[in-house]
């Protein structure tokens, strides 16, 4: 074993706390990244290690603020100031509506607004290419001297165009801006006095005067400004956000395993180092959503070229890592949860002091070997040196391991195996974690200095618009692959109404305005009840909006003369107003589709008009009414169009859900049954069900009582800790734990043969049975008692049942030759997964797991129950 005393940078000293509550620097050992020589102060003045949320927040704020200001100077400059901008401006090729872009496509970083900018160009293109199509067989559109049928050609084809992107696997932001802006191409084909424009193959056309080169001169000036924003001063890139979000993770591991040990080597659990551990899980959970995401928006920073493409794919590769290791702490955290109450033995305590001696210098080499392969600019890039200490302390964290599991033989099973099931749980999963680093270490080796050169698109495919379209079931899916055939009906009629009620006109709808139909485009949602409220918030964005930017351009622009002071005033007001509700827009999750469309609305109103020019009222109350209009034929045609609620759908998947748990639980107790890793797929149910549960939580109820918001968070909890015990008995009875394969000999040919486990697994049915009948609660919407609460077998609580069959097995495995009285051998001696006792310890600890978890909360903790 390598001494203690022989880490660099790694061990506390002799005088310091053996578990500091304050996390220590890490060693300067490892690689550093480059960072920007201004990002260090820049995040000191925002006060980053106060509240890192509300620096990166500000920053994207006033990052926001000053482009805008600079992007805007040519409409809050006074006409003459500068002669070319007005000129440009007067060309058509820079427009208001370049601002506007810019404000409702800026995201967390580089990656993910590159994504957007890209989504809403892609529509643009495709609209301008239809219109072009149109008006290329009728140039000027449908006039009095035409045929009617000149009319109706323009409506099919632009019903078609329509239907086509609504139902096809469009991303939303590409949905949003094709129909906006076709909308507008559309009422000047069928309207009578509209003027129609050139295509590029008809007589007539000009590239400086043509209303689709404009549009797309507009959108791609504003993507490259978007883009800009999070270049300068240093880039804000998703890549550099995913290296840091693994670093997080990478520290977070070997500090929450520490806490373990420190809390499992107590006679009894303490409260305080419990609690301390929960907040690091919810740390480790919060950072592997950014990572996930951020690891995917990358890619648009390098369109799958590269060494940052070469980055990409070995940052998703310890992303899976990572994963695998929060479920492992998970497990940990299962087990250890249900004898928090119990006293701890001589067995116990033993076994954690060995893991106290020998694990901790085992992770002090495989915090070593993170800093060499993780905390680095380029995670693929290694010099001869670096590649050198790599394979070292490789070497060193098998030969510890073989330490490591020597130490922790057990002879007797009967009098200490339910004692042991904590310690061995904890053994177990602390193996896979550093097995889980040291191969993503071997494998980054075997790659590294090799940068992928060949594109990988990601789904930026032809086919991929398609995806969906003609799958069995589609109108029932939850993915956002697939919207279904009610979701496109619902967008088209709502579109149309919208588009029709300004091609008639009436009161304050001018006759031949798109505005409606645009409005109905971007406010249509999947869910039509959360989508009510979604657009309430978007209707308070409006309003407030208009309101405040007339106001302040009405004080510093309109009411005066022309005077550079004013225009200064007024562009301070503006880049104020732009951070604070872009500030709201990151910052305050409720109030964030509020927060960016008054960003839009009122800074457009502060960029139109000119000094001393009177203010069109009207103009502001049309912006208002087109979006109640378009709000009020949403709520119309939903009427008519009634798609599931997402109440409804929320309990049929956590239905749906539990079964598939409970299938999976089934399977791992047939011996026959080949052993199929769940865990990823029951995530992602998971994600899909947890995203319903908040849909249906800002859904109106009307004659229904109050979705019970509180008890689905708790049951979803619990089936979150039920996947936890069920992937760690599916890692653990895998061969080599991989997915497919069978399950270990010596288990499946001894222990699931006996009696006691089939006993054990009717009980684990009948239990999965009855939190199936209680799961139906979230269907029962009326104050009237549920009728399920009068059944006896509600309150049936299944330890006898469960204790039973324990004493039973525990009486059949004593018997067994595999588990007589003496030394049992591993297969291995650095995986603890061939170890038969350890095996069987964790088997009983995740089984009983299962049986104990799995409750759709208490009633009386979780925000009560049906009466």
């Amino acid at each position: 074993m390598i001494p203690a005393e022989g880490r660099v940078g790694r061990q506390v000293s002799p005088g310091d706390e053996s578990y500091p509550l304050v996390r220590q620097e890490k060693g300067a050992k490892g690689r550093a990244w480059p960072e920007c020589c201004c990002r260090p102060y820049v995040r000191r003045c925002l006060l980053f290690d106060h509240n890192p949320r509300f620096a990166e927040c500000a920053e994207l704020a006033a990052r926001s603020a000053f482009s805008l200001v600079i992007c805007g100077l040519p409409f809050l400059l006074p006409a003459g100031v500068a002669p070319n901008l007005d000129s440009f401006v007067d060309s058509g090729f820079y427009a208001v509506t370049v601002v506007s872009f810019i404000v409702l496509h800026i995201k967390t970083n580089l990656g993910s607004t590159m994504a957007a900018t890209c989504s809403g160009l892609r529509g643009v293109v495709l609209a301008v290419c239809n219109a072009w199509c149109m008006f290329g067989l009728f140039p000027d559109g449908y006039t009095e001297e035409e045929s009617i049928w000149v009319w109706w050609f323009g409506f099919a084809e632009g019903l078609l165009f329509l239907i086509t992107i609504v139902h096809l696997n469009f991303d939303t932001g590409a949905m949003v801006f094709s129909i906006k802006l076709f909308s507008g191409y559309w009422m000047h084909f069928l309207k009578i006095d509209q003027e129609g424009f050139r295509t590029p193959w008809t007589p007539g056309f000009s590239i400086y005067k043509n209303k689709g080169i404009q549009d797309l001169t507009n959108v791609v000036l504003g993507a490259f400004l978007t883009i800009l924003i999070f270049l300068f001063p240093y880039p804000l890139t998703a890549l550099q956000a995913a290296q840091e979000a693994a670093t997080v993770m990478s520290h977070e591991v070997p500090y929450i395993l520490r806490l373990f040990v420190k809390y499992l080597e107590d006679t009894k659990s303490n409260d305080y180092e419990q609690d301390r551990i929960m907040r690091n899980i919810r740390r480790l959970q919060r950072k592997g959503d950014s990572l996930s995401s951020n690891v995917e928006y990358s890619w648009w920073e390098c369109f799958g070229w590269g060494s940052r493409q070469a980055d990409r794919v070995a940052l998703r590769r310890l992303e899976k890592v990572l994963r695998d290791c929060y479920d492992s702490i998970h497990g940990i955290w299962s087990v250890s949860e249900l004898r928090k109450g119990e006293e701890r033995g001589k067995h116990h305590l033993a076994m954690i002091e060995v893991i106290r001696v020998r694990y901790l210098p085992l992770l002090n080499l495989v915090e070593e070997l993170i800093e060499q392969v993780v905390f680095v600019g380029s995670i693929t890039q290694f010099s001869d040196a670096q590649k050198t200490e790599v394979l070292r302390l490789i070497q060193e964290i098998r030969a510890e391991q073989a330490m490591f599991r020597e130490a922790n033989g057990e002879n007797e099973i009967a009098s200490i195996i339910q004692e042991l099931e904590v310690v061995h749980t904890v053994a177990c999963h602390m193996m896979m974690v550093i097995n889980g680093f040291v191969r993503y270490a071997e494998k980054t080796m075997q790659e590294s200095n090799k940068a992928s050169y060949l594109c990988d698109m990601e789904g930026f495919g032809f086919r991929d618009l398609f995806k969906g379209v003609t799958s069995p079931g589609c109108n029932t899916q939850l993915s956002a692959e697939c919207l279904g055939v009610r979701y496109s009906m619902r967008m088209i009629f709502s579109v149309l109404l919208g588009f029709f009620t300004g091609y008639s006109g009436s009161g304050m709808v001018t006759p031949g305005s798109p505005a409606i139909a645009k409005a109905t485009a971007t406010l249509l949602s999947k869910f039509p009840g959360s989508a009510l409220v979604k657009n309430l918030n978007r209707i308070q964005g409006v309003v407030l909006g208009t309101v405040f930017g007339q106001l302040l351009d009405t004080i510093f622009h309109r009411s005066t003369a022309c005077s550079y002071f004013n225009e200064v005033l007024l562009g301070c007001c503006f880049a104020s107003y732009i951070f604070a509700t872009v500030f709201i827009h990151f910052y305050v999750t409720d109030f964030a589709i509020m927060g960016i469309q008054m960003a839009n609305f009122g800074g457009t109103e502060m960029m139109t008009g000119g000094c001393g020019e009177k203010e069109d009222t009207g103009k502001a109350y049309s912006k208002i009414t087109t979006n109640l209009l378009a709000i009020i034929f949403i709520v119309l045609v939903d009427l008519v169009f009634a798609s599931e609620r997402a109440s409804d759908m929320a309990a049929a998947k956590s239905q749906d859900l539990w079964v598939t748990i409970k299938l999976g639980a089934m399977d791992v107790l047939d011996p026959d049954k080949k052993v199929t890793l769940s865990s990823v797929t029951l995530e992602t149910e998971l994600s899909r069900v947890e995203s319903l549960g908040r849909e249906a939580s800002h859904e109106p109820r009307y004659h229904r009582i109050a979705w019970r918001e509180q008890m689905f968070d708790a049951t979803l909890k619990e089936m979150q800790e039920v996947r936890y015990a069920l992937s760690t008995l599916e890692r653990i009875l895998a061969e080599n734990g991989q997915d497919g394969a069978k399950k270990v000999p010596y288990f499946r040919s001894t222990v699931l043969q006996t009696s006691a486990v089939q006993q054990w697994a009717a009980v684990l049915r009948e239990k999965f049975d009855l939190i199936s009948s209680l799961l139906e609660v979230f269907s029962h919407e009326t104050n009237q008692r549920w009728p399920m609460l009068d059944d006896e077998k509600v309150t049936k609580q299944f330890r006898v049942e469960s204790e039973k069959a324990k004493s039973q097995l525990l009486q059949e495995i004593v018997r067994l030759e595999l588990y007589k009285q003496g030394p049992l051998e591993p297969m291995n001696n650095t995986s603890f997964r061939d170890d038969p006792l350890c095996m069987l310890s964790i088997f009983l600890a995740c089984s009983d797991a299962m049986l104990v978890l799995g409750c759709p909360g208490s009633w009386s903790r979780n925000g009560g129950g049906p009466a």
